[in-house]
């Protein structure tokens, strides 16, 4: 458990300052804190303790509205939450977790193919996802860059996209109960849990709104945010872009053939814009396609950029042969 954080430390507290909360925020803490006592009362099953911790989490970051649709993107949701708990994070409960006291595990689960989505897409012979096995090192190698970076929010963000594939195995049946398989991931994923959940929930107690920081690296004490914090609606006008964002994105990865692909740009950029950058685009391939430059490249596609592991493509003279 973190420090002396517990769910009656903690409900205690949110007993004290509640009505100081807004009311989503309250209700959502009070939530939280029920199914985080409910984890705790679990020892000898970290299926269920993984599962009630979880659905803790749920309760801290969800807004209202999501209870009752389908959410687009669940990692935009998570980069949000992350992304303000970082920032409210003044001693470090989170850094510490994640360079300190689960370093080891955290890097056991970001290397198991078995909690990354596109491998089971794979598996189960989704179209699109042959290439599991680049996303997978492309993913690694983002995770290895955010460490090399510190940058805790994007840390969290790629450690709970494979919790997430975890949390659908238990959740939808796709594991059974108290499965030696995946016993290592589950009891560590547990123990993340365990240590994090009381201190995301902790976070808005303390402060009782979100204080939002994105500092210029550059300039000393320059915030980027400093008027979010005085402008709510600029908050919350961002992160519903951002999630747009996001979503339309990994929308976009998982496309195959270009006419989806343009359509779905389209859709979010506009057809002028998208036009004429793939009017650009097609005019290059063109002329590269006239000059010899033109290659297919492994998991690549139409480029004319040199490339070590390429098959030029012939020349078209329209003539027919």
């Amino acid at each position: 458990m973190a420090l002396d954080l517990d769910h009656s430390f903690l409900k205690s507290k949110q007993r004290e300052i509640r009505k100081e909360f807004p009311e989503e925020l309250g209700l959502r803490v009070h939530r939280a804190l029920s199914w985080l006592g409910r984890a705790e009362a679990v020892t000898d099953d970290d299926d269920a303790r993984f599962v009630f911790l979880w659905i803790a989490f749920n309760a801290a970051y969800a807004q209202e509205d999501a209870f009752n649709e389908y959410a687009t993107s669940e990692r935009a949701i998570f980069t949000e939450f992350f992304a303000k708990l970082v920032a409210l994070d003044d001693e470090q409960r989170i850094y510490d977790a994640i360079w300190l006291k689960f370093s080891g595990p955290i890097r056991g689960l970001m290397s198991n193919k078995f909690i990354f989505n596109a491998f089971w897409h794979h598996q189960n012979g989704k179209p699109g996802f042959e290439d599991w096995e680049r996303r997978f090192v492309s993913s690694s190698r983002a995770f290895a860059e955010a460490l090399t970076t510190q940058d805790s929010a994007l840390v969290l963000g790629k450690l709970f996209e494979r919790l997430y594939v975890l949390r659908n195995q238990l959740v939808h049946g796709g594991a059974t109960w108290n499965s030696t398989a995946n016993r290592e991931q589950v009891r560590d994923g547990a123990a993340i849990l365990s240590f994090l959940m009381p201190v995301f929930i902790e976070r808005p107690l303390v402060n009782g709104r979100q204080i939002y920081a994105v500092w210029n690296e550059t300039t000393e004490g320059e915030n980027f945010a400093e008027r979010w914090n005085e402008e709510p609606a600029r908050v919350e006008a961002f992160y519903k872009w951002h999630s747009k964002a996001l979503a339309d994105f990994e929308s976009l990865r998982d496309l195959v053939g270009l006419d989806a692909i343009v359509g779905s740009m389209k859709d979010s950029l506009g057809d002028k814009l998208v036009a004429r950058t793939m009017n650009r685009r097609m005019d290059a391939l063109n002329e590269g396609r006239k000059t010899g430059a033109l290659v297919l490249g492994a998991g690549v596609g139409l480029t004319t950029q040199k490339l070590a592991a390429s098959t030029p493509v012939p020349r078209n003279e329209f003539f027919g042969d």
